[in-house]
């Protein structure tokens, strides 16, 4: 088989991780790969779990030497975020990933590269293929369906583990270990809507595009434009001056929206007016995100054939949730503003045919911050006339009672690399969350190699970061109590 990533370093690491991107492994679309961890297993005769949901567990034996040394967890999930842009043309579904080599960059033709968290898959695999590297008695644990509500894990019989060290490879980087992650309650509220006939109306389509987009909780601070809540600011401004009614919005996904569509029908005698409007309001908040979102455009073009609309009541309720549910921060630590507390992500709205579906996602390191900032936003969405349903909700990771493993990869980095690792307190709920919830006396660090853009075709693997990440955790593998 000849390899694209033939002759990067570390040579069992790209070697793995190229194997898994020709391997099909979507959210809710990992039985392929949890067949190959299997089979991975049963050819290394070692001890392998699946279980109805797919998650693997595989125990890997101690080293020469360390078989008396405490074992050690190493656990990420491998199911990615499926997204192309226009130029992919391949079925995610059934073909393998394209990789492309750019300089120090590895990227996918067109697509997300998976790296979230292929890297945990191929890091896992490269270790326990290689006998030459020193550990204690290894455990691995490959989680499904994580990027859609931590599933996996959730669904996990995680009574079969045996160990209090743990080093999850879903968050960090290569520089850098994460010690907490927040806590989450993601939110649904739905509504059925009747159509209404009205004369002398004019449809617009508005195509709202061009944002950066990326994943809600690790880039909250960069303060990306959300498409959703400034489509819900353009139809507000513009219901301030005529009659508004909504026929059609779409916005899915789990991050931080890059683009949103709407399908709105103005009186007739306004269009012109409308789009000077829509096109003036859009200026003035296109200031807001110069630096941030430079190629954020807006398209607004006039149809002859309308689509089945709502009152001008209920557009305007839609219209509000949009306008009022922010996506952004709410709170940072009153000594380090670079640590998030709070944050709010619309993470999700679709209407079509009166069928209304919105969604998202408190996010705090605070319990209690977190569930009140859900009974703010369910009054306001009963306000408005929504029912909020919560749909997951997980407990903060606050850091871990003993410190171990953070000891050993702040000394192992530091004799490495003549530098203090750093320490990342994670604004988005892993699988640590759930699985400090029922081991609570589980001691886990987080770490994987330098990368950037998740959940969108712009995501990109750092190849000399790579090395670095691996030579760390093989370092405090190879330690002993």
């Amino acid at each position: 088989m000849r390899y694209t990533l033939d002759g990067l370093e570390p040579k069992g690491f790209f070697k793995w991780f190229e194997i898994i991107t020709r391997i099909p492994h979507g959210s809710g679309h990992e039985e392929q790969l949890s067949a190959f961890l299997e089979n991975f297993a049963a050819e290394r005769n070692l001890v392998c779990l699946r279980d109805q949901m797919n998650n693997i567990l595989i125990r890997v034996p101690a080293t020469a030497g360390y078989e008396n040394e405490p074992p050690i967890l190493l656990q990420g999930h491998m199911d990615m975020v499926w997204a192309k842009d226009g130029t992919a043309t391949i079925d995610l579904e059934k073909d393998p990933l394209e990789l492309c080599v750019s300089g120090n960059r590895l990227t996918a033709k067109g697509t997300t590269l998976g790296a979230d968290d292929g890297v945990a898959v191929a890091t896992m695999l490269a270790i326990a293929d290689d006998d030459s590297i020193a550990h204690p008695e290894l455990e691995l644990l490959c989680t499904v369906e994580e990027e859609t509500g931590l599933i996996g894990i959730r669904n996990a019989d995680l009574r079969v583990i045996k160990s209090r060290r743990m080093i999850n490879f879903d968050a960090g980087n290569s520089h850098e270990i994460c010690v907490s992650a927040v806590g989450a309650k993601m939110v649904d509220f739905n509504r059925k809507f009747s159509g209404i006939v009205k004369e002398g109306l004019t449809q617009l389509h508005l195509n709202l595009y061009g944002g950066l987009g990326g994943h809600a909780g690790i880039l909250s601070h960069k303060n990306r434009a959300c498409c959703i809540n400034i489509m819900g600011e353009l139809l507000h401004m513009l219901s301030r001056q005529m009659p508004v009614y909504l026929a059609e919005i779409t916005a899915e996904g789990p991050s931080i929206h890059g683009d949103c569509q709407a399908y709105v029908s103005v009186p007739e005698a306004r269009v012109a007016e409308a789009e000077s409007l829509l096109q003036k309001q859009f200026r003035e908040i296109n200031t807001r995100y110069e630096k941030t979102d430079p190629n954020l455009q807006l398209e607004v073009s006039a149809r002859q054939k309308t689509k089945d609309i709502l009152s001008a009541e209920d557009s305007a309720n839609i219209i509000r949730a949009m306008f009022l549910l922010h996506t952004g921060v709410r709170k940072s630590d009153a000594e380090d503003l670079s640590i998030i507390i709070t944050s709010i992500t619309f993470s999700k709205i679709s209407l079509k045919g009166g069928e209304f579906t919105g969604a998202y996602s408190i996010r705090s390191l605070d319990n209690s911050v977190r569930d009140m900032w859900y009974y703010r936003t369910e009054e306001l969405l009963r306000m408005l006339g929504f029912q909020a349903t919560v749909k997951h909700t997980f407990t903060a990771w606050p850091g871990s009672n003993h410190f171990v493993m953070q000891e050993r990869f702040a000394q192992a980095h530091k004799r490495l690399f003549g530098e203090d690792i750093k320490i990342l307190h994670l604004h988005a709920s892993i699988e640590v969350n759930i699985l400090m919830e029922q081991i609570p006396d589980m001691d886990a660090v987080g770490i994987q190699p330098t990368a950037v853009d998740f959940h969108t075709p712009d995501e990109t693997l750092f190849i000399d970061q790579v090395q670095p990440f691996w030579d760390l955790v093989l370092a405090v593998l190879a330690e002993k109590d």
